[in-house]
């Protein structure tokens, strides 16, 4: 979550040219990173991987 949270950042957004660098499969890997941890309604994304996944399971305790 850190790593995605970072890249997220405006001086790292903006760097147009290392991102266009990036195959597709690694822009596709950063997208379902970016949407799994998604803020938006109190992370749902996440609860809702978390919740799914098979046991044994380690969540992110920051969120919970």
């Amino acid at each position: 979550m850190a790593i995605v949270s970072a890249l997220h950042m405006q001086c790292i957004h903006r760097l147009n040219a290392t991102w266009s660098n990036l195959s597709s499969r690694d822009r596709h890997t950063f997208r379902k990173l970016s949407d799994l941890f998604s803020q938006e309604e109190n992370f749902i994304n996440l609860r809702s991987a978390v919740d799914n996944s098979r046991l044994p399971c380690i969540p992110y305790l920051g969120k919970f």
